[in-house]
C-alpha cells in the first residue's frame, strides 16, 4: 500500500469539552461559543492535539502490522480547525532515502473544499 485516505470528524462541542478535562485543553477558544465568538478566532477552535490525535490513530492502521520501536511525528497547522468539520486526511509512501529511515508517509489533512489544515509527515523505525 503506497496511499491511504481517511475522514477525521465531524467534531462537536461535546467532544472538545471531554477531551479538554482529559488533556487539559478546555480553554475558553475551544469550549465556549460566546467568548470564542467574541475573539479574534472568530469561533471555537478544535485542539490541535484533538486533531493530531485523530492523525495518530489513522496512522496506526498505516504500520499495525509491525510493532516500530520508534514512532516520530511531524506537524505543521497552516489553518485552524473549526466546530462541525469534517477534515480529509491523505497518506502517500515516501521515497526512503536510506534503510536506517524507517518506513515515512507524508500526509496532508485538508477541508472538503480543499483548503489544507495539517501537513507532515510520520516516520515508523522499526529497526
Amino acid at each position: 500500500m503506497n496511499n491511504a485516505s481517511f475522514k477525521i470528524g465531524p467534531f462537536d462541542l461535546a467532544a472538545l469539552r471531554k477531551f479538554g478535562e482529559l488533556h487539559g485543553t478546555n480553554g475558553k477558544i475551544h469550549t465556549d461559543p460566546v467568548f470564542a465568538d467574541a475573539s479574534p478566532t472568530q469561533g471555537i477552535v478544535v485542539q490541535g492535539t484533538l486533531v493530531m490525535a485523530a492523525i495518530i490513530s489513522a496512522a496506526n492502521c498505516l504500520n499495525a502490522h509491525k510493532a516500530p520501536k520508534e514512532t516520530t511525528y511531524d506537524a505543521k497547522f497552516v489553518a485552524m480547525v473549526r466546530l462541525g468539520e469534517v477534515l480529509n486526511l491523505e497518506f502517500s509512501r515516501a521515497e526512503q532515502k536510506s534503510n536506517n529511515e524507517g518506513e515515512v508517509w507524508d500526509y496532508t489533512c485538508s477541508r472538503e473544499n480543499g483548503e489544507r489544515v495539517v501537513v507532515g509527515n510520520i516516520i515508523f523505525n522499526n529497526h
